[in-house]
């Protein structure tokens, strides 16, 4: 079968620079000029000159063989000095398909290839080899396959050895590069943090906005004068209030995804405690500043703060505790820092927005992400302590709005 248009046999487009095709035993015809364009040929490493030094009579007798290592009187390397080795890439496994008897005798096609890039990077696998070779597209053989793409079209006795090499080869790279391992959560489970942070959505409903000013604002609002005399529960009690329906929403998809990642890493007991831990203490941090050291009356409320410290307890546990399942990089450390540091400043530029509170909530939620990360280390908490945490936890807000209550 006939590779191009015309039939004449001429001058092929060899593996190797500056010899024919019949030079090397081969005799193809000469592609069409529509064609050649879309001819590649791979040259193959350290080829050229053994196999022109094939066909080339000996050297006179009392002249050396120049060595490869030489330059010579002109100061230009061999081809072999001048191509470089080839870089370690992935290529897919060929396919060698296809009817017998299409090609000139003596020459087998590797492929088909998705793409050139694919097809390059098996040429140099096969130029390592030594291992002549062209490359060619498959309109350029005149529907020698029916399907697209790219092929290689080496010699028979070369054909077994260039498959096997770029089999050989996919199989030793075939998971290079080795994918990252991603950490494993220590926790799952149903997210009950992310269903706290939806019953502040409930309690919202029931409480109305602030602008009512309702009992529920006036009896728990985090009040700087009350909290650090005769009210402390109101650093509680303030987490969950809200002005108004944007104000609760925002805070539920926050927690809700800040929340969730904490009950994975230390469980729902444990890691609900520690954001309401986190977000009382800001609280109170916060209206120890106002009335301590600014001499002002403040006051504020939502659980905003608690996610703060939510973002806290991630950074700090994320510092301290080891490794399940991948090893932590130095961006990975500094990761949640640099992360909660933007959050606190994107949510501390609304007006409205209370950022001291949120600023003491991401502190509280360092500091005590550390203890429970030292506390707990490598071990598991069982389940009898989460269970313990969890109800501890709603009993401080329980017990909170009691006290607000009761008066």
């Amino acid at each position: 079968m006939s590779l191009g248009t015309g039939g004449r046999p001429s001058r092929f487009l060899s593996p190797f620079d500056g010899t024919t095709a019949s030079g090397l035993g081969l005799s193809i015809p000469r592609l069409s000029s529509a064609t050649t364009a879309r001819v590649r040929v791979a040259r193959p490493i350290a080829v050229q000159a053994r196999a022109e030094s094939s066909d080339s009579a000996p050297p006179a007798s009392g002249t050396a063989a120049k060595p490869d290592s030489e330059e010579s009187h002109d100061g230009t390397r061999s081809a072999a000095q001048r191509v470089a080795p080839p870089p370690v890439v992935r290529v897919p496994v060929p396919t060698p398909t296809g009817p017998e008897g299409e090609l000139p005798p003596g020459i087998r096609a590797l492929g088909p290839f998705s793409s050139e890039h694919r097809a390059r990077e098996a040429a140099l696998v096969l130029s390592s080899m030594s291992i002549a070779h062209s490359l060619h597209h498959a309109s350029s053989l005149d529907g020698f396959y029916s399907s697209r793409g790219f092929f290689l079209l080496v010699r028979e006795a070369d054909y077994t050895r260039a498959a096997k090499s770029l089999r050989s080869y996919e199989e030793e790279n075939r998971d290079w590069p080795p994918r990252r391992a991603r950490e494993r959560p220590r926790y799952g489970g149903f997210p009950l943090i992310v269903a706290a942070f939806v019953a502040l959505v409930v309690f919202a409903w029931f409480t109305g906005p602030s602008k009512d000013n309702g009992r529920f604002f006036i009896e728990g609002a985090s009040v700087s004068s009350l909290v650090l005399t005769s009210e402390p529960f109101r650093a509680v009690t303030a987490l969950t209030l809200h002005g108004d329906g944007a104000h609760v929403m925002g805070n539920l998809l926050s927690g809700a995804l800040f929340g969730r990642a904490v009950e994975r890493r230390l469980g729902p007991g444990v890691g609900g405690f520690g954001v309401l831990a986190a977000g009382a203490a800001g609280n109170l941090a916060n209206a120890a500043y106002y009335g301590l050291v600014r001499h002002t009356e403040h006051a504020s409320i939502g659980a905003s703060t608690a996610v703060l410290g939510a973002v806290g307890i991630l950074a700090s546990t994320q510092l301290l505790m080891p490794t399940e399942g991948a090893k932590r990089r130095w961006y990975d450390l500094a990761a949640p820092v640099v992360g909660g540091l933007a959050l606190l400043g994107t949510i501390g530029s609304s007006p409205d927005s209370d950022l001291g509170a949120h600023g003491f909530g991401f502190g509280a939620g360092l500091l005590i992400g550390g203890v429970i990360a030292l506390l707990v280390h490598k071990r598991t908490v069982g389940w009898k302590t989460q269970l313990a945490s969890g109800l501890a936890a709603l009993g401080v807000v329980g017990g909170s709005w009691a006290l607000a209550l009761a008066r």
